[in-house]
């Protein structure tokens, strides 16, 4: 399986991005528009994480720019009803903090706005999801999710370090130290990552 691709950008046209590898294989990539416009400027370097979808008459790759979300995208595609491009749609809407709670809470009418879903649609995802998103949120996660952005932004960098096989109990101390430090409210979610790992390589 292609788990994911580093390479120079080809081209970004939605909804797709093309990137060259070093070894010359040029790969066409389904990605979001949300990812689309984060991506690096064309004839830079660029590291997607993909999910391979395999169907009767197609086969495509599908581009994340965190393992965290490729995670939840694979989670959200194995609901009934919701295939990749659908999955894809659900992933411009919400943020993996705000899906994962809205699915736990069985926020039905949060869902439903999303186009193209329905609320038996949105429905029937809570009852297909709404045990394994309790897997990968714990109800410590449930209480300190607020209205408060620097607590949705903690608990998706604690989201994205068990996606990376990091325990809570490795992590959850050192986690609230660098929130104490760090200028997190002006920083996206992906750089308060990498620089929490780098914290951890320090120790």
């Amino acid at each position: 399986m292609i788990a994911g691709i580093t390479g120079i950008i080809y081209d970004k046209t939605a909804p797709k991005a093309t990137i060259q590898t070093n070894s010359g294989v040029w790969y066409e990539i389904l990605v979001s528009n949300t990812v689309l416009l984060d991506l690096p400027e064309i004839g830079q370097e660029a590291t997607l994480y993909t999910s391979l979808i395999v169907r009767e008459q197609e086969m495509y790759l599908v581009g994340f720019l965190s393992l965290a979300e490729k995670n939840l995208f694979e989670i959200l595609i194995t609901a009934k009803g919701v295939g990749p491009k659908q999955g894809i749609k659900i992933l411009e809407e919400f943020s993996g903090v705000d899906l994962r709670m809205a699915i736990v809470s069985g926020d039905i009418a949060s869902l439903s706005k999303v186009k193209g879903v329905s609320a038996k649609k949105a429905e029937q995802l809570i009852l297909d999801l709404q045990g394994k998103m309790k897997k990968t949120i714990g109800e410590l996660d449930i209480r300190v999710i607020t209205t408060d952005p620097l607590s949705k932004k903690k608990t998706e960098v604690l989201l994205t370090m068990r996606a990376l096989g990091y325990s809570d109990m490795e992590i959850k101390k050192p986690l609230d130290n660098f929130f104490e430090t760090a200028d997190a409210q002006s920083k996206d979610t992906e750089v308060l990552v990498s620089e929490f790992l780098l914290q951890l390589s320090s120790r």
